[in-house]
């Protein structure tokens, strides 16, 4: 099971360098996120909750918050050049934390595109955990 986030860390750490690095002398923007704060921190990213400032209830599900107009600028500053997400543990992603993501990047980018029109890519080992 180490050994398998091991493999997952170093391939989103491969993948991450791989599209940054300048291409056409033009780095594409990337953020890497995870679902805990343990597989971010393997990754050397940042949670999906704290990134898009949703809410995390404990033992039952969250509500999807609207931002308030402060907090919606600053987060479209931090993203606003944004074209690639990489998760990474998606297998521990409930598909309503999916949609939030979502709804979030639709509010970030105000664009109606899926994921608010950025590229979402997920890594994850499906037979570590039952499905959410």
């Amino acid at each position: 099971m180490v050994m398998v986030a091991q493999e997952s860390s170093r391939v989103t750490d491969m993948l991450n360098r791989l599209v940054t690095e300048k291409i056409q002398n033009s780095p594409l923007p990337v953020v890497v996120a995870a679902p805990t704060k343990l597989a971010a921190f393997n990754i050397g990213g940042t949670t999906i909750h704290r990134m898009l400032r949703l809410t995390v209830e404990h033992g039952k599900p969250a509500d999807y918050c609207v931002l308030q107009q402060e907090q919606l600028t600053l987060i479209r500053a931090t993203l606003k050049h944004v074209k690639l997400l990489i998760i990474d543990e998606e297998s521990m992603i409930s598909s309503l934390t999916l949609l939030f993501i979502h709804l979030r990047l639709t509010e970030i980018t105000s664009c109606d595109d899926l994921f608010g029109g950025i590229s979402v890519l997920l890594f994850g080992d499906f037979f570590q955990l039952p499905p959410v």
